[in-house]
Formats: structure tokens, C-alpha cells, sequence
């Protein structure tokens, strides 16, 4: 009597374990692996509008000025460090 009911509970463990919640053939064979999306970047851009014809007026007194400024400190030979600072803003303010 004694054998017979550990041989069942026995038996019944190992069947629990090996049928669980899935069935034999889902435990045992791999799943495919599935392949992921490459994500997407999408960089958007707010440019900036079209600059107004007082900027470009602006812009063009200022070239103006430090151009004039280098005028004079070359012909007056004062400094190298005001020659290429004039030369420096110059170019920023035509850029």
C-alpha cells in the first residue's frame, strides 16, 4: 500500500512538472528569435527666418566700421592685435 501511493505521488509530480502549463512540444523547442526594427531618427530643424533688410543694413554698417577702423590702424601702424581683432569682427559681421 505504502509503495503504491509514493509510486503515484511520485508519478504525479513528474507528470505535473513535465506537462505544466505549456504543452511538451512548447517546453522543449526554441522559439525564433524575432528580428527588431531599426529605429528611426527623424531630426527635425526650426531654421531660422530670412533675415530682414534692417539686419543686412546692420550687418553692413558694422563690416563698414571695424573695415574703416583697420584702414587707419594700418596706415597710422598702431597694433597688430587691433589689426586682426578689426580683420576677426569684420569677417563675423559679413558671415
Amino acid at each position: 500500500m505504502r509503495h503504491t501511493l509514493y509510486f503515484l505521488l511520485i508519478l504525479g509530480i513528474t507528470i505535473s512538472v513535465l506537462t505544466g502549463c505549456r504543452t511538451l512540444r512548447e517546453k522543449f523547442i526554441r522559439k525564433k528569435k524575432i528580428e527588431k526594427e531599426e529605429q528611426v531618427y527623424v531630426d527635425f530643424k526650426d531654421y531660422p527666418s530670412r533675415p530682414t533688410e534692417e539686419a543686412y543694413t546692420d550687418y553692413y554698417l558694422f563690416t563698414r566700421g571695424w573695415l574703416d577702423e583697420l584702414n587707419e590702424s594700418l596706415r597710422s601702424s598702431i597694433s597688430h592685435k587691433r589689426n586682426k581683432r578689426a580683420i576677426n569682427e569684420a569677417i563675423m559681421n559679413v558671415e
